[in-house]
């Protein structure tokens, strides 16, 4: 088997279905499975649908986990059972473009070096029905300090070699970033990875959450958990460069609170604000040179 490509799905039947058709039409020189684990919860009503859904295509593998695990423990849950050479993971409520699998699985194979590839995206905003254009919708990765001051990632950009997967224990169960996480701990164990400028998935924006969104303390543990492993890797940040990381971890906490649907919590942005208004006037390395 040269690929698998592993859909994990939470609440959301009515998209599941888009996102596995996506992967069924791929233009593709080669054998692939497509794996949905259902993260729903065994017996739920959101699992029959999803599984009335995921059996009305053919040659499916479907995982039911007895309980809603999140998406790191679901995605691994679907590479273990994966017999591809190469991985690739989708959200369910996003879809990859044709060109997907042949694109970065082609480069792999022709690139033996390389532990994985990333592909850029296409953003869609489905209130206003529009593509989004912004620099965020193509990958930057570099090497590992680079990706902690400016690298961008989403897990569906990747096609990774599952010896490398495997070599590097998959994915970490954090609620939130856990594409970041993921990368700074590809990075520091070595991979190779390459960023291409080809659009080869569609990410769909919308008032529904996504899997992973919203509350203010999960996205409060992810920031810990990923400064942990940045100060774990040793990498050696200059003083404007360990500024600016900590400005944008004030930035995205900040940020967390104010989009609570706690009206509580929402206020304890004021505080976030102030401390980066705090730091830009008396902590930025650019004022206090001159």
């Amino acid at each position: 088997m040269l690929a698998s490509i592993i859909i994990t799905t939470y609440r959301r039947p009515n998209l599941v279905r888009r996102a596995i058709q996506s992967c069924v039409r791929q233009d593709f020189v080669g054998d692939y499975e497509i794996i949905v684990v259902d993260d729903n919860g065994a017996g739920s009503d959101m699992q029959s649908k999803t599984e009335a859904v995921v059996k009305s295509f053919e040659d499916i593998h479907y995982i039911s986990l007895s309980k809603n695990s999140g998406a790191c423990i679901a995605r691994n849950k679907g590479a273990a059972m994966a017999k591809g050479r190469y991985l690739f993971f989708l959200d369910d409520d996003d879809e990859f473009l044709f060109n997907k699998l042949q694109l970065q699985v082609s480069i792999l194979e022709e690139n033996q070096y390389l532990d994985a590839c990333l592909s850029g995206l296409r953003r869609y905003n489905t209130s206003s029905k529009s593509y989004i254009t912004a620099t965020s919708n193509f990958p930057e990765v570099g090497d590992l300090k680079n990706f902690i001051l400016r690298g961008n990632f989403f897990t569906p950009m990747l096609c990774i070699r599952k010896d490398s997967f495997i070599k590097i224990n998959g994915f970490d169960d954090i609620e939130r970033f856990q594409d970041r996480y993921f990368m700074i701990k590809a990075l520091m164990n070595n991979l190779k990875v390459l960023c291409l400028n080809t659009e080869s998935y569609i990410m769909y924006e919308h008032s529904d959450d996504r899997i992973s969104n919203r509350s203010p303390r999960k996205t409060l543990n992810a920031l810990r958990k990923i400064k942990s492993l940045v100060l774990e890797s040793k990498v050696d940040l200059a003083w404007q460069e360990s500024y600016d990381y900590e400005l944008k971890d004030l930035r995205k906490k900040m940020t967390a609170y104010y989009n609570s649907k706690n009206v509580i919590e929402s206020l304890y942005f004021i505080k976030y604000y102030i401390l980066i208004y705090i730091k830009k006037q008396y902590f930025n390395p650019t004022k206090r040179k001159h």
